[in-house]
């Protein structure tokens, strides 16, 4: 139970972060030891919605999974493209460009 308590705060921190546009926050909050693999893909849709370039390029480089389906079953660049999150879209674009040949995990 704490475990969960502790991810959501840690989930609920970068989304406030993300929202306020502080980038020294996401990075702190990266370096916890309770932020795992799930909570930074969770976290890119968080920063896709807010339309955080940064914030998007920083969890991709954190290793989000830009092609892991998320809860509306839609991956990142997908919920980017839906939403209309153009800026959000272009730092996925930069990142798929720079890495053309990784794979399409857990969809």
């Amino acid at each position: 139970m704490t475990e969960l308590r502790s991810a959501k705060q840690t989930l609920k921190n970068l989304e406030v972060a993300i929202r306020t546009g502080d980038i020294l926050g996401i990075r702190k909050t990266l370096e916890l030891p309770e932020t795992n693999k799930e909570i930074i893909d969770q976290a890119i849709l968080l920063a896709i919605s807010a339309n955080n370039k940064e914030a998007v390029r920083i969890f991709l480089g954190a290793g989000a999974d830009p092609h892991k389906l998320g809860p509306m079953r839609m991956t990142p660049r997908e919920y980017a493209r839906k939403t209309r999150k153009f800026d959000a879209l272009e730092a996925l674009d930069e990142f798929e460009e720079a890495h053309p040949h990784q794979e399409a995990v857990n969809q």
